[in-house]
């Protein structure tokens, strides 16, 4: 993903990166270091004409890097979701926004953080529900409500707290289903993003809901 920089380890990183190849006239330079890390081309272009005194603020930084890493991972469903409450935290705590764009923390790794909480915290789904829904074969379920959720996230991002100490355990009990409950057979963008969310923190979704 960081082919050509390298992964950088701060907002202030990157930064430097693009402010050394400014002094050196390397304008292309800046638009490609802006790309390889999810910055949009306008905010570079403003950095490059002394609009602005950074390529990238703590905010953006994240979300840069944050779209970079979804464009590798491909998201779906629930996840979605995820990605997007990682998002909220961001906008919530600048903390938040310079853990995300740290080494050694990774979209993947809060993904699998969150995956291990809904296995390990897997319930038997309501056999009339079930019924309900043509299911003929017990089911269990563990989706982290949004509240729930945002905790994981930032204790994966700012302690490194990835639920693994007890994934023996947990493996035992999620055999033979998945935590989705299915069985198996064995800069500017930044704030209209920021708005939407604001308007729509997931409608009916408080915190306590567990989909």
């Amino acid at each position: 993903m960081f082919d050509k920089f390298g992964e950088f380890n701060s907002c202030e990183e990157l930064n430097r990166a693009a402010a050394a190849q400014m002094r050196e006239g390397d304008t292309e330079a800046v638009y490609l270091l802006a790309e390889e890390n999810g910055i949009d081309r306008e905010d570079a272009e403003d950095f490059l004409s002394g609009l602005v005194k950074e390529l990238a603020s703590p905010l953006t930084a994240a979300f840069g890097k944050l779209a970079v890493e979804e464009k590798a991972l491909c998201p779906y469903g629930i996840m979605e979701d995820w990605l997007e409450y990682i998002r909220m935290r961001c906008m919530e705590s600048e903390e938040m926004a310079l853990a995300v764009r740290q080494k050694g923390r990774s979209l993947k790794g809060c993904m699998a953080a969150l995956v291990l909480w809904s296995f390990k915290n897997a319930r038997p789904v309501d056999k009339e529900i079930l019924s309900r829904a043509g299911i003929a074969y017990n089911v269990t379920l563990g989706i982290p409500g949004m509240g729930q959720a945002k905790q994981i996230i930032t204790e994966y991002y700012l302690h490194g707290v990835d639920g693994t100490d007890d994934a023996d355990n947990a493996g035992g009990k999620g055999k033979g289903k998945n935590a989705g409950g299915r069985k198996q057979p064995g800069g500017r963008k930044v704030q209209k993003k920021a708005k939407t969310q604001e308007t729509g923190e997931r409608e009916g979704g408080n915190g306590d809901a567990g989909v």
